[in-house]
């Protein structure tokens, strides 16, 4: 089987000059000033296994289930941590490559790895229920129903398997071009259907139950003259609204949005490049483009409402919605919390090691860094502001 070529591009390493794709060193922007009743955080409590190297490469994520947070390391290591206490419940030591990140639910914990393959642990206890070997790693967390797990792979095939014993149910591959940045989003289950990113710039809606194929919409088009330039992955995962609304940015793309009671075609596209997940609140749907620069874009009309630049270069990822506030972190060790209604920077708190993922519940904050570990924050529950 031949496979495209696959790069990593940290977010420094994107920044280019103009229209250019020659990279420039762009120098992070310097903490900026904060109002003189600055919002901050408590710590509630710390946990995971660490594992630096591996963690700094692979950015694995946290999942939950109700109320126990399930963290890992690239080593194979996984905690399942009490969400109030932060105290372990249970520890499996997998031995195995982690690179598609946790997803929880259904009483079970999946994920995928650099092999190929995909495992089941039981939520309650850790114990491995099954594991399945795919042809290629798997580099996006699954996405899970009751009685189906969807996973991609990293040659762009979407699988489904059945949840109980991981047997393939069907399988769909996705267009893949010859050079592409390393990982997927995350698959999207929306009723009946399954929704697919591929590093073409394309999302595909595919039949839950058989993996037919129902349409496909370009979300960014390749240009230029080196694969290069032509990459349009789309690694960020999607954001599914509440009323089947479904916004998709990509690389070197665009943001759009879908409605998916209705036709396939966007209802509204902003130019942005971006490699991070989407959020949503206030009305407003969030996304942090390539070069730092958080912006707020109306999720009915596609207008930006408003632009922040202040963290320019500070490799921004994972906006999330937590007590009122919009927060992302930095690789700096940074989060910042935004106000939704302007953009100001009202307050930040400091955490050991590079920010790689952030998860909201409520005023809760957690915060996944590059040494492995995850904290819970509580913010001071507000109104959105």
């Amino acid at each position: 089987m031949r496979f495209p070529l696959l790069v990593r591009i940290g977010l420094l390493g994107v920044l280019l000059a103009g229209c250019s794709h020659d990279p420039v060193a762009v120098k992070p922007a310097a903490l900026p000033p904060l109002p003189q009743a600055a919002i901050t955080a408590v710590r509630d409590w710390i946990a995971g296994p660490g594992d630096a190297s591996a963690e700094a490469l692979i950015r694995l994520r946290p999942a939950r289930a109700g109320n126990v947070v399930f963290v890992a390391a690239g080593n194979g290591v996984i905690e399942a941590v009490d969400d109030d206490t932060g105290k372990t419940i249970w520890t499996q030591r997998t031995r195995l490559p982690i690179t598609g990140g946790l997803s929880a639910g259904f009483g079970r914990v999946v994920f995928g790895t650099g092999e190929g393959d995909v495992v089941s642990l039981s939520a309650a206890d850790g114990t491995v229920q099954w594991k399945r070997r795919l042809a290629s790693a798997v580099m996006a967390p699954a996405a899970l129903a009751a009685d189906r797990i969807v996973v991609q792979s990293q040659e762009g095939r979407v699988q489904v398997l059945d949840a109980s014993d991981g047997h393939p149910v069907w399988s769909y591959d996705l267009p893949m071009p010859v050079l592409s940045i390393r990982g997927y989003a995350m698959p999207v289950i929306a009723g009946d259907q399954v929704i697919a990113a591929s590093a073409s710039g394309k999302i595909a809606s595919l039949d839950l139950a058989t993996g037919a194929g129902r349409w496909e919409s370009r979300v960014a088009t390749p240009r230029g003259r080196t694969e290069v330039d032509r990459l349009v992955d789309i690694d960020g995962d999607m954001l599914l609204s509440f009323d089947d609304k479904l916004y998709v940015g990509a690389y070197q793309g665009k943001l759009a949005a879908f409605d998916l009671r209705d036709r396939p075609e966007a209802f509204w596209e902003y130019e942005v490049s971006t490699l991070q997940p989407l959020t949503e609140g206030l009305g407003n749907v969030y996304v942090v483009d390539t070069a730092g620069q958080v912006i707020a874009v109306d999720a009915a009309t596609g207008k930006a409402v408003w632009k922040q630049d202040a963290l320019h270069a500070r490799e921004v990822v994972s906006p999330v919605v937590t007590a009122g506030l919009l927060a992302v972190g930095d690789a700096f060790g940074y989060v910042h919390f935004i106000s939704q209604a302007d953009g100001r920077i009202l307050g930040r708190i400091k955490v050991s090691g590079a920010v790689t993922h952030l998860m909201a519940d409520g005023e809760h904050l957690l915060v996944s860094t590059a040494k492995g570990k995850t904290s819970r924050w509580t913010l001071p529950a507000a109104s959105p502001r």
